[in-house]
């Protein structure tokens, strides 16, 4: 009996790692960018869309590990705050790199549980 519910906890545990691993990974890309957005560097855009693009699949992971909806949102912000920088040059400022930078320690914050605690530098 122990071994069938092992069984059927495997899929969800390898949803729940995988949901994980990517948003650490969106957390990595999301940081990266607010760093180019921050510095002004010409390859801000080159940052942007892998930051959009991971969070995406970040949103996308969460919701089928049935995470909370809140960090399922947290991860569609950083993904339509990152196309958006990457779309218009002008709105990339400071503030727009502390807005990116926040919602990524907000995702941070919202995943340790869920991840048992690890964070993009333990990862």
């Amino acid at each position: 009996m122990a071994s069938l519910l092992v069984t059927l906890a495997l899929p969800a545990l390898a949803a729940d790692e995988r949901a994980c691993a990517a948003a650490l990974d969106s957390l990595d890309a999301a940081y990266e960018a607010a760093v180019a957005v921050e510095q002004n560097a010409d390859n801000a855009v080159f940052r942007l869309m892998p930051a959009a693009l991971a969070a995406e699949k970040a949103a996308d992971q969460a919701k089928h590990g049935d995470w909370p909806a809140a960090t399922v949102r947290t991860f569609e912000s950083i993904a339509v705050e990152a196309r958006d920088l990457a779309a218009t040059p002008e709105a990339r400022t400071p503030e727009a790199a502390r807005t990116l930078r926040g919602h990524a320690d907000t995702g941070e914050a919202e995943i340790a549980p869920i991840c048992g605690g690890r964070n993009r530098n333990a990862a």
